[in-house]
């Protein structure tokens, strides 16, 4: 695409990756995201008629989806005062199958509910707010042409459309691709052998990973530097890599499968299994294979499986490997028997007491991402909790596409579950099976989970948000869940030495002890209006001693209506007026809490 402003010719290359936003497409994006782009979010308003709350959840998650990374390239390349650099335009098709009158009231409807969270990065069309409408059956549709002109415009005005760009970057580049089209040179390859293949260009490493670092900023190769594994790999064809996953990702119809791969399909359809022959058939040759196998492995797409049995029943599919040989892997050069697609790992369809018998004293804990969908996340999760399981018990591990049944070495079982309670709470459950004798082992997997969550999150989402922690069931209601946070994406996993921790949300005092078993005690209602709900009382004393404990936290409105939060024996706070109060400190409360004499002095 190519334009002309005055005596200053300006050239757009427009790179178009239309997977029809696909929910089975997700867990791959950030293959094909460049870290400077001018994105089309596409979505038809006829859908957007029949369901504007669906429609609206699926706008923002890719917004946050692409906000995420656009942040993360800003922290890492620009100054504060930047703008961000990545732009986005909401655009909505089939306009003339909608009445004017839904075109601004969903107009309307954007603006209210995703310019507030992603201002900074959405294209604003005038009065219309975010929304830019077309009618796709057109050819000249003016709405369409003012959108072209718009993309122009705006990306022009981008900061990195002001930088120089080396020529010799520019030329290795169409070296590169000249010799990949005449097949000289595969789609993904190392980037050793690269540097062979230009050994005329007489460049180091460390030179060819910065021209890479450069390309793939545009998108034009796609080279991940900041990881240890992806950065000894480049792929040169980013389109063939698409078409690639494409082809692994989506099954074909029944009717059009070749009879040789019949039966491949039918256990990737079933069972989340794909052969071996399956993505040979797909991808190539093994010098292209082990290093697409690597590259899917790394962003947790698929598991390696060293072993000759694969899984017998869909409906429960065991994890049992006893033959599996754990030097082989694919860093040693060795292709796997078969892989696992997690997200294509069949549905839970048996009785739920065939997968885990609850007990009263299992402990519950939720990971809540809001409004955005953590299922390419979890996926994720499963391949990782998949790899590095307990091996010598793996007898008692199942999993499935939305839950999964793990036993981490050295503690008891637990179960992880994805699910949405809301379209504004969507969560993954973690249920941990007592350990009477120790609870620190069932905070070893809460944090053994949090990690992994962190991984997946920093290397791909880092600013997507999420909270994590026990559920308070007195404040929750079938609509929300009302977690009690003790870590987050911006709060470290609780010290081993802290047992309570102390909250006040929504006028309730709240109080999660960790050890030596989860325990939520939900108090009193409060009228303080100075108290934030999110607020939470840190458990370090202030005179700086070393304790579990804090002997006192003094939280109200003024020096007159203070309440004071003391440490009696066995650990237990109490909560005490200092001045006359509506509340009676000796008798039952409504929620059921009695509060007695404090501990200790009032703090001044």
């Amino acid at each position: 695409m190519a334009s002309a402003t005055g005596d200053n010719p300006v050239s757009l290359k427009l790179h178009l990756w239309d997977n029809g936003g696909d929910s089975v497409y997700q867990s791959m994006q950030q293959f094909f995201r460049p870290t400077e782009a001018v994105y089309l979010l596409v979505f038809s308003l006829e859908d957007a008629r029949q369901d504007e709350e669906k429609q609206l959840q699926r706008l923002r998650q890719w917004l946050f989806t692409i906000k995420a990374q656009s942040k993360r390239i800003q922290d890492s390349q620009e100054n504060e005062e930047s703008d961000p650099n990545t732009l986005i335009f909401v655009v909505g098709t089939h306009r003339d199958s909608v009445s004017k009158d839904f075109l601004s009231h969903f107009a309307g409807k954007i603006d209210e509910a995703l310019y507030k969270d992603f201002c900074c990065i959405l294209a604003i069309n005038g009065d219309k707010g975010p929304l830019y409408v077309v009618e796709n059956s057109k050819v000249m549709d003016q709405d369409g042409i003012h959108l072209r002109s718009s993309v122009i415009r705006l990306a022009k005005k981008t900061s990195y459309m002001k930088e120089l760009f080396p020529i010799r970057h520019l030329r290795i580049l169409n070296k590169v691709r000249d010799r990949q089209s005449r097949g000289l040179l595969p789609w993904i390859m190392k980037i050793s052998d690269l540097l062979q293949d230009i050994a005329e260009e007489n460049m180091s490493v460390a030179e060819l990973q910065q021209v890479l670092v450069s390309l793939h900023r545009t998108g034009d190769v796609i080279y991940r530097y900041d990881d240890q594994v992806l950065n000894r790999y480049v792929v040169v064809s980013p389109g063939v890599l698409m078409d690639v996953l494409q082809a692994i990702v989506s099954i074909p119809q029944r009717e059009s499968r070749k009879r040789s791969q019949a039966r491949d399909w039918l256990d990737l359809e079933t069972k989340g299994i794909v052969s071996q022959n399956l993505i040979q058939t797909i991808v190539g040759p093994d010098d292209t294979l082990l290093p697409c196998l690597r590259l899917m492995e790394a962003y947790n797409l698929l598991i390696p499986v060293y072993s000759s049995a694969l899984m017998s029943c869909p409906q429960t599919p065991s994890l049992q490997e006893q033959d599996t040989d754990p030097s082989l892997s694919l860093a040693s050069g060795q292709l796997p028997n078969y892989c696992i697609l997690p997200s294509h790992l069949p549905d839970f369809t048996g009785e739920e007491a065939d997968f885990w018998v609850p007990a009263e004293d299992d402990e519950v804990y939720i990971f809540d991402f809001k409004h955005v969908s953590p299922k390419p996340i979890f996926h994720r999760l499963l391949a990782k909790l998949w790899c590095e399981r307990d091996i010598q018990d793996s007898k008692h591990e199942s999993v499935f596409k939305t839950r999964g049944r793990f036993r981490l070495k050295g503690t008891n079982l637990y179960v992880v579950r994805l699910q949405q309670i809301t379209c504004s709470q969507n969560t993954i459950e973690v249920t941990i099976h007592h350990n009477i004798s120790n609870n620190r082992c069932n905070l070893q997997v809460l944090q053994y989970l949090r990690g992994l969550l962190e991984e997946i999150r920093c290397m791909d989402f880092p600013e997507l948000p999420y909270t994590c922690g026990p559920i308070c069931d007195t404040c929750s209601s079938d609509g929300l869940l009302k977690i009690l946070k003790i870590c987050g994406h911006d709060e470290a996993f609780p010290i081993a030495n802290m047992q309570c921790k102390a909250f006040m949300q929504e006028g309730r005092y709240h109080e999660v002890h960790l050890t030596p078993q989860l325990k939520v005690t939900c108090g009193k209602r409060r009228t303080s209006s100075c108290v934030s709900s999110d607020s939470a009382c840190s458990l370090t004393p202030r005179d700086g001693r070393s304790s579990s404990f804090i002997n006192e936290l003094v939280v109200g409105e003024n020096s007159d209506r203070m309440t004071v939060i003391g440490e009696v024996h066995n650990s237990t706070f109490n909560m005490q007026r200092t001045e006359a109060s509506p509340y009676d400190t000796n008798a039952q409360n409504s929620e059921g809490t009695t509060t007695r004499e404090r501990a200790g002095d009032t703090l001044q």
